[in-house]
């Protein structure tokens, strides 16, 4: 074979070579893609309203009581009198109590209140002083007081949406939030007419008696744990247990 022969076969290799390469490269960019999708369509799926319909909710339930309260879904009345009870204290408008809701309740509640360990009880606040924090605590009386047993889903759907747009807590897209839960309820009209103010009021008291100035914060047997630290949570119920 001649030289020229040999240089042209070379390049030839050379030719397939890069191509390859550049297979592999294209490869290597779908696959990135793909993730990127994935991830764009999980941060939808936790971050928004479409994870309160796939939550695991058969081993919990609502429990009697003037504000809302989840215990274990086979807890008999005897069994709850017995509970830790937590009494956590939010503001659907506070984003450390979006992180709580995001990060930490989906454990608690697996860990603790599933299990027949703890009564949970949500107080509705509306510290942060907006519309939005006033809306959201309104409705959550009305929702509690009219629809039980779709209550939590919607406080769940609801903590999910805080921020989402400029609107996320008008009195419209908590109602279109109540929709989406199927609670049985007119919220719109509830907020609209302040019919649940008292309620909020009743729970600012409440905190104030219990030594809370700031959400989320939790009352657990007596014991007030401040501030979105999961941790510190579950030193404090385990210690009520071991108790």
């Amino acid at each position: 074979m001649s030289n020229d022969s040999r240089i042209e076969e070379k390049k030839k290799e050379r030719k397939r070579g890069g191509d390859g390469e550049g297979s592999e490269l294209w490869s290597y960019v779908a696959l990135l893609a793909v993730v990127g999708i994935i991830g764009v369509l999980a941060y939808f799926l936790f971050f928004t309203g479409s994870s309160a319909e796939v939550e695991e909710w058969e081993t919990v339930r609502a429990a009697g009581g003037e504000d809302p309260t989840l215990v274990s879904a086979n807890a008999t009345d005897e069994e709850i009198d017995g509970m830790v009870e937590v009494v956590y204290v939010g503001d659907f408008a506070c984003p450390h109590c979006a992180s709580f809701e995001r990060n930490s309740f989906p454990d608690l509640k697996e860990e603790y209140i599933a299990t027949g360990d703890v009564k949970f009880t949500f107080k509705a606040v509306d510290f942060i002083g907006s519309d939005d924090s006033a809306n959201t605590a309104q409705a959550a009386a009305a929702v509690w007081e009219n629809d039980r047993g779709s209550y939590w889903r919607w406080h769940r759907l609801t903590f999910q949406n805080q921020g989402n747009g400029a609107t996320w807590g008008s009195a419209n897209s908590i109602a279109e939030y109540a929709s989406q839960t199927d609670v049985d309820a007119n919220v719109a009209s509830a907020i609209s007419s302040g019919e649940y103010t008292a309620t909020v009021q009743r729970h600012r008291s409440e905190a104030n008696e219990m030594g809370i100035t700031a959400t989320p914060s939790f009352y657990i047997n007596g014991t007030v744990v401040e501030g979105n630290d999961y941790a510190a949570v579950q030193d404090a119920i385990e210690d009520e247990l071991e108790g």
